[in-house]
């Protein structure tokens, strides 16, 4: 006798209750369950596509999507003697195969697994997708699972980052001492509450963490800060606290699924395609022999000594016999200070001129979708909006540094005159 399924309205749906490795399939709903909150509009432009999408409404989901950046993750690829505080708590937290999502991906794929897991109804809290016949689910416990179960809740469901975050003795000091560099501390907003730490203050060890965080577990393209709930969350995992990093990857997926374009025309990327690859394999869903993107390149020795590595914080053996003694010392202090403000200005500027065009485009694509498919109306940024949204960090400012170094380089230079005469 066939057992009848009931629909589950909680949170999650526990990946235990379902086999291990077992597919899910299911049929597509009929034109009548499929149709019932679509647009007229909606549904008469387009022709839905039983193999690829549930609904046409997913299938318009698709296309809104289609305009948004997929920001990939990074594997972990370190050798025993290579930033090993770093990659020893990778392994004590049993995060390997978070390390080491799959290679390769398809767009396709990641773009209709966003699009299919969009709820029908609000009340839909179960938190599945469905790609090419297959469901597949990214709850809590389905994430957990795949992982490898690298954490288990206690009674209260709560992790001990939970903990830290709602803990009234909490203080930013605290993390700002563990992750910042000496004599550095977090920004206060306008409330005169701490917001952020600025990247360029973060101390080597956070700025490899910052970099895997913000590839694997935050996926963003804006990584010159580090907001103060993430800043909290790098302080508990170097501070070796419990966090239960697959509800952390379950809602940050969820928040994409929901999101919709800004007044500013900027949309949430879509994060984890390694991930979501991995899911769609583990649940046998049908996905395409060949993929042609490849995600980016590794946290590897050479990527922490380019990337992460601070002026501040060098080798701590003794520099050899300097011609110019401890003028020349600090001539490479304030050389080092320069060129560190210097490169973080022009990524600035390449991050707002990024984020810019990424505005100019969505806003133009949902200008042409309202006009051709009759969409829904986008409301275009005023000039002032836009401005503030994308505040250019100016042309060419003076950085701390500069005029140090070239009197020190120009006295240099005199010296070396005077020995050739």
């Amino acid at each position: 006798m066939a057992r009848t399924k009931t629909a589950s309205h909680t949170h999650e749906i526990p990946a235990r209750k379902k086999r291990k490795g077992q597919a899910s399939s299911d049929p597509p709903p009929s034109d009548s369950e499929s149709d019932e909150q679509e647009t007229p509009q909606a549904a008469a432009a387009i022709r839905l596509d039983r193999q690829r999408f549930l609904t046409k409404s997913k299938q318009q989901r698709y296309l809104e999507l289609e305009p948004r950046q997929i920001v990939t993750e990074r594997r972990v690829e370190l050798n025993a003697g290579e930033s090993d505080e770093f990659n020893n708590e990778i392994k004590r937290r049993k995060w390997t195969k978070l390390a080491t999502p799959e290679k390769k991906y398809s767009e396709e794929i990641i773009r209709e697994f966003y699009a299919n897991a969009l709820p029908l109804q609000n009340r839909d809290q179960t938190r599945k997708s469905w790609v090419r016949g297959t469901q597949v689910y990214y709850h809590r416990d389905a994430i957990n699972d795949f992982l490898g179960n690298p954490y288990s809740l206690g009674g209260d469901g709560r992790d001990g980052y939970g903990r830290l975050k709602n803990a009234c003795s909490f203080k930013a000091d605290e993390v700002a001492e563990r992750l910042c560099l000496p004599g550095c501390t977090y920004t206060l907003g306008a409330s005169g509450k701490p917001v952020k730490i600025l990247r360029k203050n973060l101390n080597t060890l956070a700025r490899i963490w910052q970099n895997f965080l913000y590839c694997n577990v935050f996926p963003t393209m804006h990584i010159s800060d580090l907001t103060m709930p993430r800043a909290t969350l790098l302080y508990s995992i170097m501070n070796k606290t419990g966090v239960d990093v697959a509800t952390i990857i379950s809602n940050e997926i969820h928040r994409v699924v929901l999101s919709t374009p800004s007044p500013t025309g900027v949309s949430k990327p879509l994060g984890f395609p390694g991930l979501i690859m991995g899911l769609c394999r583990a649940a046998r869903a049908t996905v395409p022999s060949h993929l042609s993107k490849t995600i980016r390149p590794p946290i590897n020795a050479s990527y922490i000594k380019t990337h992460c590595k601070n002026a501040q914080q060098g080798s701590t053996s003794q520099p050899g016999s300097q011609r110019h003694g401890q003028a020349s010392s600090s001539s490479q202090v304030a050389s080092s200070a320069f060129l560190a403000a210097h490169f973080h200005h022009i990524e600035q500027q390449n991050l707002a001129n990024h984020l810019a065009l990424m505005s100019i485009n969505t806003s133009l694509y949902h200008a042409h979708q309202q006009q051709f498919y009759g969409g829904p109306l986008f409301q275009w940024p005023s000039p002032e909006t836009f401005q503030q949204q994308f505040q250019w960090p100016g042309d060419s400012p003076n950085f701390p540094g500069e005029e140090e170094q070239f009197e020190q380089e120009e006295e240099a230079e005199n010296e070396d005159g005077g020995e050739d005469d």
